[in-house]
């Protein structure tokens, strides 16, 4: 179900109560940055704006937006869909801007990162390459690995991948976490995705992975011959969830601090209560409204399944490396 404008209704109320706590940390208030990497087409930013706009445009009016999207189709998209927001849009790039001060929001952008992945065999950790035939179709075969990096990944874990289990590495994602962290001077990283912890990640219980492929939005099942995602290439979307535990470790290696780590229902709910949109809500006779705020905040909803990390510099700290509640397992804590 498609959450229509709440989901941005309810993450610009916190990116507002940030941006506030930056002002008053600073003792004064002048430009932030609003960062959308992965930003497709635009329509998260435009709804953001939206709801700044309406609730806090002291806030709008200093805002400087930066999206960041790798399709040239998509953001041809850019101005014509922030068309009531032209002013506010400093960048459509394909890059991450120089300099960052504000807020960056990265929503499915990591599991869509090209991952390595992986294979135990009799002989140790293998990887699985891509060979075209003759005919050209494609076929999976297994070799040495392409990087030492990779077993340092899972070394670094403690992780063994056992015989015949596959699991995949994406050592993109903690190169972006690098880049960015060097970017951002002060502020808050919110990245939501499909995730989990490494220890549930690469259990025994996932011997196939997660690498998934779909096709109108549904996932592919899974198929006896060849893997869905080797058929019509380019035709598909790939996705792989994310190592929350090695991302946490990349982002404070580099300076960040955890200020949560928490599934999105969970991460929304608790906005929405501090918001008092719940209470709004109760006294609305609008059923769509009604419906659309059931779809991300009850449990079991469209929101269970991703997850929600937050970092800062500079910011609200949280739980930092040397809190017990950081590693291994997951983060909560009040924003």
């Amino acid at each position: 179900m498609d959450a229509g404008p709440w989901f941005g209704r309810l993450l610009a109320a916190q990116i507002g109560a940030w941006v506030r706590g930056m002002d008053a940390a600073k003792a004064g208030a002048g430009r932030w940055d609003l960062v959308e990497a992965g930003a497709g087409d635009g329509r998260l930013s435009r709804d953001l704006l939206d709801a700044l706009l309406a609730s806090a445009p002291d806030l709008y009016d200093r805002v400087a937006v930066h999206l960041v999207e790798q399709s040239e189709v998509a953001r041809a998209e850019h101005r014509s869909i922030l068309s009531g927001h032209a002013s506010r849009l400093a960048s459509s790039t394909r890059a991450l801007p120089p300099a960052m001060s504000g807020v960056v929001v990265a929503n499915e952008l990591l599991d869509a990162f090209p991952i390595h992945l992986v294979i135990g065999t009799p002989q140790g950790l293998r990887e699985i390459y891509v060979d075209a035939t003759r005919d050209g179709c494609l076929v999976e075969r297994i070799g040495p690995l392409s990087t030492p990096a990779l077993s340092a990944y899972l070394d670094a874990l403690g992780i063994v991948v056992s015989r015949n289990q596959r699991a995949e590495i994406n050592l993109q994602a903690l190169a972006w976490i690098r880049d960015l962290a060097r970017r951002l001077s002060g502020g808050y990283l919110v990245l939501i995705d499909y995730g989990h912890e490494a220890a549930d990640l690469y259990s025994t219980e996932r011997p196939a992975g997660t690498l998934t492929s779909f096709r109108r939005h549904m996932a592919d099942p899974p198929s006896p011959g060849t893997p869905p995602w080797l058929a019509d290439p380019g035709q598909r979307d790939l996705t792989a969830h994310i190592d929350l535990t090695s991302i946490r470790r990349e982002a404070q290696a580099a300076g960040l601090h955890t200020v949560t780590v928490t599934d999105q229902t969970r991460f929304l709910l608790s906005i929405a209560e501090r918001a008092d949109v719940l209470a709004s809500l109760a006294s609305s006779a609008n059923l769509h409204d009604r419906l659309m705020l059931k779809s991300l905040l009850v449990p079991g909803g469209i929101g269970t399944t991703h997850k929600v990390m937050v970092f800062s510099r500079d910011g609200d700290r949280g739980p930092g490396t040397g809190d017990p509640r950081c590693c291994p397992g997951a983060v909560e804590s009040d924003l």
